[in-house]
């Protein structure tokens, strides 16, 4: 399973350059004049980024024929599919650390309003990420990369600026009822809960990962 992880990460040398451009242009569109944009800069460069990384994966596998030269080694296709789950959300880990190292460096060099980042734009940008990849997986692993492209597209979409959205909303309106109750309670207890709830989604997605690819001919 380690080798299988490391090849999901060795075929993705280019997407390396590609997130690291990314990232800098992130900045560039988003967080240099401050704005609405800035305040979720580094989730919404983190789930574009790991985007880059999880679907050029699936391309590069089926445009190399990948999965059906993995499925006719002694490998089981619980082991692609865990190893899959791993490196995606080793691809999220990366992200974010990149994300941070690409802020800093920008704000060192005083390029704009790059808006500091703080513990809780890490935790929901991972959360996000984590439950981007329990939708994604399950549908590419049944019906293939190509098929899901227009699906792929709208979950980006969608994660991509549903943060903005919604912390605008509730910057805007410090009155709404769960703005309130994430006040009123504590960081640590609803970080945990959160990261609960997404680690059980993630869990049922690779369990239905598992089952939908098991069933899946080449």
């Amino acid at each position: 399973m380690v080798n299988l992880v490391m090849k999901d990460a060795t075929i993705q040398k280019k997407s390396f350059i590609m997130a690291t451009l990314y990232s800098i242009g992130i900045f560039i569109a988003f967080g240099l004049k401050g704005g609405d944009f800035a305040i979720a800069v580094y989730i919404m460069g983190t789930v574009a980024t790991t985007c880059i990384f999880i679907q050029n994966g699936f391309a590069n596998d089926e445009k190399n024929n990948s999965e059906k030269i993995l499925n006719s080694l002694p490998i089981t296709r619980r082991e692609i599919v865990i190893a899959k789950y791993i490196s995606s959300i080793g691809f999220s880990v990366f992200t974010i650390i990149l994300m941070f190292i690409t802020g800093t460096a920008l704000s060192k060099i005083f390029i704009g309003k790059i808006p500091t980042i703080y513990s809780s734009d890490i935790i929901i940008a991972l959360l996000s990420v984590w439950l981007l990849i329990a939708l994604y997986l399950p549908f590419n692993f049944k019906f293939g990369y190509s098929r899901m492209r227009v699906y792929n597209t709208l979950v980006f979409l969608a994660f991509f600026f549903a943060p903005k959205v919604i912390l605008s909303e509730f910057l805007s309106n410090p009155t709404h009822p769960i703005v309130k109750l994430i006040n009123e309670s504590s960081t640590e207890i609803l970080s945990l809960i959160s990261l609960a709830v997404v680690v059980v989604i993630l869990l049922l997605s690779m369990f239905s990962s598992l089952k939908l690819y098991e069933k899946r001919e080449f």
